[in-house]
């Protein structure tokens, strides 16, 4: 390889034949990069879903029964199934209010992981498509609800194509359309139904021999509501609390608020646990390359003894290190976007937040940047500790000394 490339194969040469300096840096960028690449996705995850789901939901408030806000995120959010019903006619006093443009009622239930209900434990929303502003809206132009009771909806991590049956309930349905991943398991992992399909899914399951289902008719799990342009959402939010007070009327901003407070904390930790990654990748790969080298002094001395100057012999190790930096950096980065992908479903039940990894921009991220400053820290560092120990005669080199 020397002979054909000259003194950049031998320096490749030189570079292969060293396992143990390969690996110990490479693992070490790879574990930093990994740690950082986590952080600038879960923050930049994070912002992406919450901006989405907000943005999805196309309502100014949402009526919840005062008290579910706990199982209210784990459905939002986490896709859980959730049961809860609103007090009886609270509908018809929110549709009669001036300033109410449009209530979209929906119903939280349960597909139990059981023989009634092919798909596991999903969350099932059912919805009136004639007053719906939240999920139809989103679906791609050519897609329509066919009449009838047998179509459905499916979110974008319930792994049914359109067309595909699955049956609820002693009921078997079709699905019209998956929904584009948001990153809120209550759009991703959740089958929404129109009402009159719950209607015959109701009635069919008493007759099967398996799980009954009961659906609270006038009692829905949240309203979703949308204001005339003049109106204040958190003066009618306070209005409607004051008038119904077995009802939490939460403004769409207040619903993601804690989402943004964590946000806010986890950007307060990111600078000082960039800095101190960076710290000891800095001071690590350069102890681990300055120990390597210096142990390896006579390959120096070859080099410069073939006449390789110390400038070209810096440019080449500097290069070295670039590559292998900007190489353990992607792999991190990498490794850190599959594992998050993976554990997405998982972190936003325990976490409580919203998030979406498979749709993030890298360059929007500015990961990339942060590959190619690193590794051209760990390039100038290399440079740095190639010219301390080329300050000796090439004679001395080649003796170790």
């Amino acid at each position: 390889m020397s002979e054909r490339f000259g003194l950049a194969g031998l320096a490749l040469r030189m570079t292969v034949r060293a396992p143990l300096k390969l690996f110990a840096t490479g693992f070490l960028l790879v574990l930093v990069s990994f740690l950082l690449a986590s952080v600038v996705l879960l923050r930049s995850g994070i912002e992406e879903a919450t901006a989405r789901g907000a943005k999805r939901l196309g309502a100014d408030l949402m009526v919840v029964p005062r008290g579910a806000e706990v199982p209210l995120g784990a459905g939002l959010f986490g896709g859980v199934p959730v049961r809860f019903s609103l007090p009886e006619g609270i509908e018809r006093s929110i549709v009669a209010m001036p300033g109410v443009r449009q209530v979209a009622p929906q119903y939280f239930l349960s597909s139990a992981p059981a023989s009634c209900c092919e798909a596991g434990n999903l969350l099932l929303v059912g919805f009136d498509p004639s007053r719906d502003f939240t999920v139809l809206p989103w679906l791609s132009p050519v897609v329509r609800l066919k009449e009838g009771k047998e179509s459905i909806l499916v979110g974008g991590s319930v792994m049914k194509a359109p067309g595909a049956a699955m049956r609820f309930y002693n009921h078997t349905f079709t699905v019209a359309a998956r929904l584009e991943k948001s990153g809120m398991g209550y759009f991703d992992n959740a089958v929404f139904i129109p009402l009159d399909g719950v209607s015959v899914m109701e009635r069919s399951s008493k007759g099967g021999g398996g799980v009954s289902l009961r659906v609270p008719w006038g009692y829905p799990s949240i309203l979703l509501v949308r204001l005339a342009p003049s109106v204040i959402p958190q003066d009618m939010a306070s209005l409607l609390e004051r008038q119904h007070p077995g009802i939490k009327v939460l403004t769409i901003p207040g619903l993601f608020r804690e989402n943004r407070l964590r946000m806010e904390k986890l950007a307060r930790g990111q600078l000082p646990l960039a800095a101190a990654a960076w710290l000891f990748a800095v001071l690590a790969g350069g102890a681990l390359q300055f120990l390597y080298w210096r142990e390896h002094r006579p390959s120096l001395g070859l080099l410069h003894s073939f006449g390789c100057g110390k400038g070209v012999i810096m440019l080449l190790f500097g290069a070295e290190a670039f590559i292998l930096s900007l190489a353990g950096m992607v792999a991190g980065s990498a490794g850190a976007f599959f594992v998050l992908r993976l554990f997405a479903s998982y972190f936003a039940v325990t976490a409580g937040m919203p998030l979406l990894i498979g749709g993030l921009d890298l360059a929007l991220s500015g990961l990339p940047w942060l590959w190619l400053v690193f590794a051209g820290t760990m390039a100038v560092e290399a440079v740095i500790i190639m010219f301390l120990l080329l300050r000796r005669e090439p004679a001395d080199l080649l003796r170790g000394v």
